[in-house]
């Protein structure tokens, strides 16, 4: 079991490294930072040629990435524009660049303006630099050994992590469990290819939990099923993640449940808000003009976001709320994945909810290529409920609370030593703990 247990967290181990510098002295100027190619004035500067250096990404949605630093790719916020560029391919001797996937390269390219709907429908957010994208000129080449991660889609999840799709028992379908799965992802070039498999995991889990496929409803960018692992090829996706396709999915469980079903809402996504945990980190909330979050000496003026999808405005903390509490449920499951989470707990805060984040509301939650931090040790607690010695069936009664099943996903936090400290609330005061009370409403709830 033991084993077992250390394989799956393997899966989610990230490798955060400092970016290698390269010590070579290239024939023009390689730019590090693209906050020169991506300044206010960026327009002035359209068709000259910048030779850059950075981590490429390409998960063959059509919008290839450079990031400056690894990290980023990994951070579930919305990327400072400094710190990456589009790539346009066409015209170049790539039209794939998979294979460069997760390297550091180095390439000539062409500045010009994005044509692609999807970046510049939310320019207004972002910033108009955000527009700004490099068609390559040159050969890529690799100018590192080092492959800092590998592409999320080269193979398929159970296959390469046998332990990270546990073979759960499916139960009979029970009729008043609903649920919610939400990724937005800004555009096309952060829409993260992890998140679809954070949706498709999810889904497959609350099968296993007697979730009927009809009552689960899915919100996924442009309403399209995307192309992560294969496992996940066949989740449905009910909704895109706009404003109005929010509120169709919750007009469809509006007009479902009742005060006698269980609700699980499972939010896969960028997270802004207001870090004063992690060094560098720049403001990416919105402003908190009601003052409606200010609580026991917190006052940061600072709404937390999440994203919608190709669309020119924040999805804010309070939208959240206003959407969750059009709905009847006589118990809520709050899974709460992106940058900041902690913040959406006191927004969600009521009777009869168990709300967990990912981190606090002051700091980044991260993720690996594949699949974010939170699930994938979400997915491990709830998995080893079909050992025969269940690890975190702490009080040994046979019976998996949700609060149990929060302590495992903590453990799986701290074995990957992951820079984000989850939290839990499971009462109506909002005030979330990593250290919850293990007699509270979460300790008599099971999935």
């Amino acid at each position: 079991m033991e084993s077992t247990f250390r394989l799956f967290l393997l899966f989610c181990i990230l490798i955060i490294c400092a970016c290698k510098k390269d010590t070579k002295n290239p024939v023009t100027s390689t730019v590090h930072d693209f906050s020169l190619i991506k300044s206010a004035a960026w327009r002035d500067n359209i068709g000259k040629e910048f030779e850059v250096e950075g981590i490429l990404v390409d998960e063959g949605n059509g919008s290839a990435t450079l990031y400056a630093n690894e990290q980023d790719y990994l951070i579930n916020t919305i990327t400072p524009e400094a710190r990456f560029i589009n790539l346009n391919v066409n015209g170049s001797n790539y039209k794939n660049l998979q294979e460069f996937f997760g390297y550091k390269v180095k390439l000539t390219g062409v500045l010009e303006a994005t044509d692609d709907h999807s970046i510049i429908a939310t320019s207004d957010l972002t910033n108009d630099a955000s527009q700004a994208r490099l068609r390559i000129k040159s050969p890529v080449t690799k100018t590192s050994a080092t492959q800092y991660f590998e592409n999320p889609s080269a193979s398929d999840l159970c296959s390469k992590f046998p332990s990270s799709c546990p073979s759960y028992i499916f139960g009979p379908v029970v009729a008043n469990k609903y649920a919610l799965l939400y990724s937005g992802g800004i555009n096309k070039a952060q829409a993260a290819i992890r998140f679809w498999n954070d949706i498709g995991a999810t889904y497959r889990m609350l099968m296993a939990k007697g979730f009927s496929p009809d009552n689960i409803v899915v919100v996924y960018k442009d309403g399209n099923p995307d192309h992560g692992y294969s496992s996940y090829d066949n989740i449905p996706v009910n909704y895109p993640a706009t404003a109005a396709g929010f509120q169709s999915a919750i007009n469809q469980l509006k007009n479902r449940m009742t005060a006698r079903d269980t609700f699980v809402l499972a939010i896969s996504n960028h997270g802004g808000g207001n870090n004063t945990y992690n060094s560098g980190a720049s403001f990416s909330g919105a402003n908190d003009t009601d003052n409606d979050d200010e609580r026991n000496g917190i006052n940061d003026m600072t709404d937390e976001t999440i994203s919608y999808y190709n669309e020119n405005k924040n999805f804010t903390d309070d939208n959240l709320r206003n959407y969750i509490n059009q709905l009847k449920f006589g118990c809520m499951i709050g899974l709460l994945a992106p940058c900041y989470s902690g913040g959406l707990i006191y927004d969600l805060r009521g009777p009869n909810r168990v709300l967990i984040s990912s981190a606090t509301e002051f700091q980044y939650s991260w993720g690996t290529p594949t699949i974010d931090i939170f699930f994938a040790t979400l997915l491990n607690a709830v998995g080893l409920e079909s050992f025969t010695t269940d690890p975190f069936d702490l009080n040994k009664d046979g019976r998996r609370t949700i609060n149990e099943t929060f302590q495992g996903m903590v453990a799986g936090i701290l074995q990957n030593n992951t820079d984000q400290q989850p939290q839990y609330c499971d009462d109506p005061s909002g005030n979330y703990t990593d250290h919850p009370s293990s007699t509270g409403y979460g300790s008599t709830i099971v999935w």
